[in-house]
């Protein structure tokens, strides 16, 4: 398997973190990713459909294509711009459990020197959508699977 094979934007946190093993959770985190960004188009206001952007806008993916490969730096690229601080940035910082299970030692690593950090409120972020679909795409969107 390439580590490549999805656009950074929707690329599931297992693999930015090198997780070895593709599952239909990697498919699911993709799909849920585009569902959201979907949900202000349920809004009554043109302005708030204006509006409409990716959830998780990352600069860099660590480990697989930094900003710029000449000051390319593993911390720097992981903490300041990388797809998986913008992810938690939304989602919260993994359980310690959760990162006991990280196969790749560099990335549980990383994950470890982050302080803790909670989720955003999906409510709030999402307003004009509905409880059950925020609730499905908050499941889809588990870090569970790192």
């Amino acid at each position: 398997m390439t580590q490549h094979v999805v656009t950074r934007w929707y690329r599931a946190p297992e693999v930015i973190l090198r997780k070895r093993d593709y599952t239909t959770a990697i498919d699911v985190w993709s799909v849920a990713c585009v569902i959201a960004e979907m949900f202000p188009l349920l809004s009554e206001s043109k302005d708030v459909r204006a509006k409409r952007k990716v959830l998780f806008p990352g600069k860099s993916s660590w480990g697989m294509s930094p900003v710029s490969y000449e000051t390319y730096n593993t911390d720097t690229d992981f903490m300041a711009n990388g797809q998986m601080m913008v992810i938690l940035d939304v989602l919260g910082t993994p359980t310690q459990a959760q990162i006991c299970k990280v196969q790749d030692r560099q990335a549980r690593q990383m994950l470890e020197k982050l302080r803790p950090r909670p989720p955003v409120d999906f409510e709030k972020l999402f307003p004009s959508a509905d409880s059950q679909a925020l609730d499905l795409v908050r499941k889809m969107l588990s870090l569970i699977h790192i």
